[in-house]
């Protein structure tokens, strides 16, 4: 495990408005391999929350054993050879947009507004 997994940790300190009790276990991780490394060691049955930039955060992971926190982790955004967008969950919506209207593509307009990373914005 090469991220950082915290027992008892307030989310306030990881949400855009600042609200959040303690959280049983939060992982933050290195990346996309320690990620799955990391969610591979977990009992079947252990639930997870999955948290980026906590813009939405409300009661949903107060009966969750692990939360996850993507944000400035998994943030790799590339534009792949068949044209399709690849985008990690710990990127900004807004910056999905920008990155896609550089490319010349349409239809991802609407991300401009989503104040949260697309893992956030998928859910």
């Amino acid at each position: 495990m090469k991220g950082r997994l915290l027992s008892n940790e307030k989310l306030a300190k990881y949400t855009s408005w600042r609200v959040g009790g303690p959280a049983d276990r939060l992982y933050i991780p290195l990346d996309r391999q320690d990620l799955c490394e990391f969610i591979t060691a977990l009992p079947d049955s252990e639930s997870m929350f999955w948290m980026g930039l906590g813009s939405n955060i409300s009661q949903g992971w107060r009966h969750t054993r692990t939360v996850i926190n993507t944000k400035g982790r998994l943030k790799e955004m590339k534009l792949a050879e068949d044209g399709s967008v690849y985008v990690e969950a710990g990127v900004p919506c807004a910056h999905v947009a920008r990155f896609c209207a550089e490319q010349g593509l349409i239809g991802a307009e609407f991300l401009a507004g989503i104040p949260g990373t697309m893992g956030g914005a998928l859910k």
